[in-house]
């Protein structure tokens, strides 16, 4: 399967969600592009992998657009599928706004950002919501499949050693160079602190989310233009019967279509929106933002200093906490979801910590063993947890 530049499969992938092509398409056949440009994208992440495919270098946020500049540059995380074929010539170079300036990977800012308004939309816009879904679900698939591959190539550096030692653990060389890493981090080098990722996974279209993670593309939430009315009475013309169509109207010489409409919200939505059940789109979105987090866990346990990942654990377990109780649940419940079985145990534990009385017995004292491998006992539970009350209501 031939594989496209870099910078072509950016551009397909700002078609899946970019307003002109999703909820302001002018035309029935534009709506088939985002459709077309899926596929696409889903075969090759599929037939050619996300590595071969180049997906990290393609799904880079900037500031700036990247692929028109001089031949031969390579700026910051470039790679082999990068600017220039060696010879002097840009074979990556692409015009137009869309594919520059226009862009997801230029207006979203970066990937959390992004992440943030994407979520927003699933309480105030639905109709954007939509679209935003699809793009974060592939997404998410490109994070996983490229986690997993870059894994399974670090395996096969550990054992192709010519004197293999068990001893030796794998590199980690791949996966440091993963899209979940390079999202983990700002540019220039600088981390991305918990705290804000955190925000962004759980932003719920309320006035601190909204506040933090704004819309990626200009007016994103108005729909499609609609031609006026005056346009159709422009066609009826009898002269005969005095029908003179629009040409006494004070507006006869407009252009015949209205401004794109703003979508209805419900009334006070934005002062209210929360998780509840109220929302159809939060309910739906938590199966994604748990799969973002279960890749956030698997990285920084990997690449992380230890006291890191608590810190992941600490920061989500304290935003899970404040929810009201339908989607509380949601997140904490042991019914099928993208978490495994561990974190599970480790966000719960964190959740008792926080909300049980200070009083509560140390479970280190109780079973020190099962305490340092994060597990979560009976004798932990009879003797420290469920015989106290919450400190909350």
């Amino acid at each position: 399967m031939p594989v496209p530049p870099p910078s072509h499969v950016a551009l397909l992938n700002t078609l899946l969600i970019h307003p002109m092509n999703t909820t302001r398409a002018e035309k029935p056949d534009h709506l088939d592009m985002p459709a077309l440009a899926l596929d696409y994208l889903r075969n090759l992440l599929a037939v050619v992998g996300p590595v071969n495919a180049g997906f990290r270098t393609a799904f880079q946020f900037r500031s700036h657009p990247r692929w028109g500049r001089r031949p031969g540059y390579a700026g910051d995380n470039a790679s082999d599928s990068d600017m220039s074929d060696g010879e002097g010539r840009d074979h990556d170079r692409l015009r137009g706004r869309m594919a520059n300036e226009g862009s997801v990977w230029c207006r979203g800012q970066d990937f959390w950002s992004t992440v943030g308004w994407a979520f927003n939309t699933a309480t105030l816009h639905p109709h954007r919501w939509r679209y935003w879904r699809v793009w974060l679900e592939y997404m998410i698939d490109v994070l996983e499949a490229d986690w997993t591959e870059r894994e399974r190539l670090d395996r096969e550096a550990h054992y192709d050693k010519s004197e293999p030692d068990d001893d030796d653990e794998e590199p980690l060389t791949s996966r440091r160079q993963s899209i979940i890493a390079m999202y983990m981090d700002q540019q220039e080098g600088r981390q991305v602190g918990f705290k804000r990722i955190v925000k962004a996974l759980l932003a719920d279209g309320g006035s601190l989310s909204t506040s933090s993670f704004s819309e990626v593309f200009e007016k994103e939430h108005r729909g499609a233009k609609k031609t006026s009315r005056k346009r159709k009475r422009e066609q009826v013309l009898d002269l005969e019967n005095d029908k003179f169509g629009d040409y006494f109207d004070d507006d006869s010489i407009s252009s015949g279509v209205s401004e794109p409409p703003t979508p209805q919200k419900p009334r006070d939505a934005r002062k209210e929106v929360s998780f509840g059940c109220s929302h159809p789109g939060l309910a739906d979105s938590v199966v994604l933002r748990l799969r973002l987090f279960k890749m956030l866990s698997a990285a920084t346990y990997t690449l992380r200093k230890a006291h890191e990942l608590n810190q992941l654990y600490t920061e989500f377990a304290a935003a899970i906490q404040v929810l009201p109780l339908q989607m509380f649940a949601l997140f904490v419940t042991q019914r099928a979801n993208p978490l495994l079985d561990v974190t599970h145990v480790t966000l719960a534990k964190e959740l008792f910590h926080m909300l049980l009385p200070s009083s509560y017995r140390n479970p280190r004292r109780v079973d020190a063993e099962a305490d340092a491998a994060g597990a979560l006992t009976t004798p932990m539970l009879e003797q420290c947890y469920i015989g106290l009350p919450a400190n909350t209501v």
